[in-house]
């Protein structure tokens, strides 16, 4: 993808869609179902996220299986498909895009599969995983999520499992932390803390966004928020829009600067979703930022560009 105001996709959960279609016998389903319609609204490169879903959360041996299952499917697209690449060093996105292929960084919603055995870390970045949270919205071993009832923050066992993924480079993702888990990452891990995907609390009350003393202490780690599109999190009540996640842009870049705000998108991929902005609607987001008073730049800088600069700064 050359074109200069590509959007990066900071939260995708494409190989949720891609698994039961390689079960029922299809290959190549990243380029033949969904990177087309990707294309056609300006997204050139997703951080694809690996979420094991609940029911095999059970037990860490089941989160396991299922964790290195979605290891197994990517990298059999990856073999199929010259048209993706996965990105592990910066070198390979500059590479990719020279190239015009589609750039996936890996990443992983929670890290229930690797139950106590931190070791696992080494072979999921062995594996290309480069960017993590400890929970999704529950808790475990690691740390408790944003729907906790109990939020007991990070564990003596998170706490090592943060330093070893500062040794190794892989990027820290808060977007699903609990207050006390958020609070405990910020203060536990030295390198670069984002939110993938999730907004301003100030504009809606969700316990998915973020206060601004929060976005504000990513900011001071020269992290990023990436403002997703999931309409829930854009709007308390009636029907979310664009001028709505744009409204958020606008809260956020005001609060920290235009440098820490990106795009983490988690688009609905569902026939008929209902769920988040279409991707018909996420295409015209340059205009809309254009309309909003932002120059071509600082559209760019929010689109890709804030995205780029952090890959390179951990990943190179």
């Amino acid at each position: 993808m050359t074109d200069k105001t590509y959007i990066f996709d900071g939260h995708s959960d494409l190989l949720n869609e891609v698994l039961p279609m390689r079960e029922q016998g299809e290959r190549r389903v990243l380029v033949s179902r969904f990177i087309p319609k990707l294309l056609s609204s300006k997204i050139g490169a997703v951080a694809l996220g690996i979420w094991v879903e609940s029911a095999f959360r059970a037990d860490s041996f089941s989160a396991l299986e299922r964790l290195t299952q979605y290891l197994s499917i990517l990298a059999a697209e990856l073999k199929e498909s010259r048209e993706i690449a996965l990105v592990t060093h910066y070198n390979d996105y500059e590479r990719g895009m020279l190239e015009g292929r589609f750039l996936l960084v890996l990443s992983v919603e929670g890290l229930d599969g690797i139950g106590t055995n931190l070791d696992l870390l080494h072979m999921l970045h062995h594996y290309g995983v480069r960017m993590a949270s400890l929970t999704w919205n529950d808790d475990n071993t690691l740390a408790s999520g944003c729907g906790s009832d109990r939020d007991y923050g990070v564990t003596t066992l998170g706490k090592k499992a943060l330093k070893i993924m500062d040794e190794l480079g892989i990027i820290v993702d808060a977007a699903h932390a609990s207050p006390k888990s958020f609070w405990d990452i910020i203060e536990s891990f030295e390198r670069t803390v984002l939110i993938s995907h999730g907004n301003a609390y100030a504009l809606c009350r969700h316990r998915r966004n973020f206060t601004d003393d929060q976005l504000k202490a990513v900011a001071e780690r020269n992290g990023l928020i990436g403002l997703s599109a999931v309409k829930e999190f854009l709007k308390e009540n009636g029907q979310a829009s664009t001028e709505d996640l744009i409204r958020h842009i606008d809260y956020v870049t005001n609060l920290v600067g235009i440098e820490h705000v990106a795009l983490g998108l988690d688009i609905d991929y569902h026939e008929n979703g209902r769920s988040t902005l279409s991707l018909d609607e996420v295409s015209s987001l340059e205009k809309g930022l254009s309309e909003a008073g932002y120059s071509k730049a600082e559209a760019e800088a929010i689109l890709h560009g804030n995205w780029e600069r952090l890959l390179k700064n951990a990943l190179s």
